[in-house]
């Protein structure tokens, strides 16, 4: 597999991303491939031509979400087939539309989200188109726009691009040692192959990532996915020349870190994140988790931290020896976290929500860690003050737009807040906005977020002692 990033569509993708005309009738255009402001040629080159472009493009009927044949299926039960992979052009025209339509500004906060490009550009060719078909068939089917062939289908092209990443996986960890030291020691053209080839894992594990969370949010790779993510990127010479140097490359850095982190803070096992602090980006980066999906770095600065208190707590140990030592941890973090107007900047960026938006998005954030926090340590009142965050969260997050992208991403908050729920009232806001979430982003975690928080509700019991119970062993659920 070599990579394909000398095709002109690479050069000129936001011309697929924005066109609104028919790519059908462009495709039988005999365009020059030089050309890189025809669409009509990249278009032609990305979806294969077929005897069906002289028909009239099919329109995808909503359909009744079906019963899959195979309940408790997982992925691994699809075995892909020739079949599977057959489609019409037409077919093919409507999944990539939705696709980058659709789904592409659902998916993080960015204006103009830098993954594909990233994909078409350092992947096969064929494997970047699988990417997106699957997570376009399974959006599909979660929006009941098309039945339970997409599924399967959907499933069979992230089996696809699965293969391809354990196939890279276990060439690039050979090369680079486990314990994350620096692959300083390559020659020049090895050291470049290594580093291309651990840039395609990364693709790969956010196109496996997104999958999941569209699905159901559960995996039992994610963790793995996560183990190795950190591996990588801990390799010095691979963080400092490839990651850092480029915003677009530094952007999945920060994605996997967002989603590595939040699947360690819902963990009913209390795992550690696999990222490091200084992966999430602040104020003064020019990419950050704030500028790919609202919250600031320091926010998920003090999140990882969080964790690592959860951690401590739930394997009896701690990195302190006193009581006060630990209060002075706890008010350190808490200091942090209310401090969240200091990171998020006045001036606004092309493409970025206004700043009350902004500043909103990261006290809702802010919030949920605080809750998290005060859960873990149980600080005298902390029921109480909890209470308050909840009531505070709902005036907040009940005054942005639902369709606001920073909104969107919104998930573990939201969660997070749902599950201190208490009061009628409470319960009936943050249904509301879980319903809202749901009918605006259409994807599987958020079904299955709703159904975690009614059972925390009905039982009165923790989110981790559900969790523990839906979840089985080595899965791990993905509220992002």
């Amino acid at each position: 597999m070599t990579p394909s990033g000398n095709h002109p569509l690479f050069e000129d993708l936001e011309t697929l991303f924005t066109s609104t005309v028919d790519f059908g009738e462009l495709s039988r255009q005999n365009s020059s491939l030089t050309s890189l402001l025809n669409l009509g040629s990249h278009y032609k080159e990305f979806v294969k031509q077929s005897p069906d472009d002289d028909t009239e493009s099919s329109k995808s009927n909503s359909t009744t979400r079906q019963v899959l044949p195979f309940p408790n299926s997982t992925i691994d039960d699809i075995k892909p087939s020739d079949s599977l992979f057959s489609m019409s052009h037409q077919e093919e025209n409507i999944l990539l539309k939705h696709f980058f339509k659709k789904l592409l500004p659902l998916l993080d906060g960015h204006p103009s989200s830098p993954w594909p490009d990233l994909a078409l550009k350092y992947c096969d060719f064929n494997i970047a188109r699988s990417c997106f078909i699957s997570l376009a068939c399974m959006h599909m089917y979660e929006c009941k726009e098309g039945g339970t062939e997409y599924y399967v289908k959907g499933v069979a092209h992230i089996n696809n691009t699965m293969d391809h990443l354990i196939q890279y996986i276990n060439e690039t960890t050979t090369k680079i040692k486990l314990d994350g030291s620096s692959s300083y020691h390559m020659n020049s053209d090895e050291m470049a192959k290594t580093h291309s080839s651990s840039f395609v894992i990364l693709v790969l594990m956010n196109v496996y990532i997104l999958f999941s969370v569209l699905e159901k949010g559960k995996s039992a790779m994610a963790r793995y996915f996560f183990e190795v993510f950190g591996t990588i990127c801990q390799d010095s010479t691979f963080y400092e020349n490839v990651l850092l140097t480029n915003d677009k490359k530094r952007s999945l850095l920060v994605v996997l870190s967002w989603y590595d982190t939040v699947a360690a803070i819902v963990s009913p096992d209390c795992r550690l994140p696999c990222s490091m602090p200084e992966w999430y980006g602040t104020i003064t980066d020019s990419i950050s988790t704030a500028k790919m999906m609202g919250c600031p770095g320091e926010v998920f600065i003090a999140m990882s931290e969080v964790c690592m208190l959860r951690h401590e707590k739930h394997n009896g140990i701690s990195s302190v020896s006193t009581p006060s030592q630990h209060q002075k941890r706890y008010e350190d973090i808490k200091y942090r976290l209310i401090n969240y107007r200091e990171y998020v900047p006045f001036a606004t960026d092309q493409g970025e929500e206004p700043y009350v938006s902004r500043l909103k998005c990261a006290a809702c954030w802010m919030s949920a860690v605080l809750i998290t926090l005060n859960r873990v340590v149980q600080p005298e009142n902390y029921s109480e003050m909890n209470q308050k965050i909840v009531h505070e969260f709902i005036n907040t997050y009940g005054t942005m737009d639902s369709k606001s992208p920073l909104v969107t991403q919104m998930v573990w908050p939201v969660y997070a807040i749902a599950c201190e729920c208490k009061t009628e009232d409470e319960r009936t806001a943050l249904l509301i906005y879980m319903e809202t979430l749901y009918e605006t982003a259409q994807m599987g975690t958020l079904y299955s977020l709703k159904e975690i928080v009614l059972k925390v509700w009905e039982r009165n019991i923790t989110q981790e002692e559900y969790l523990k119970e839906w979840l089985e062993d080595g899965i791990d659920y993905l509220p992002v």
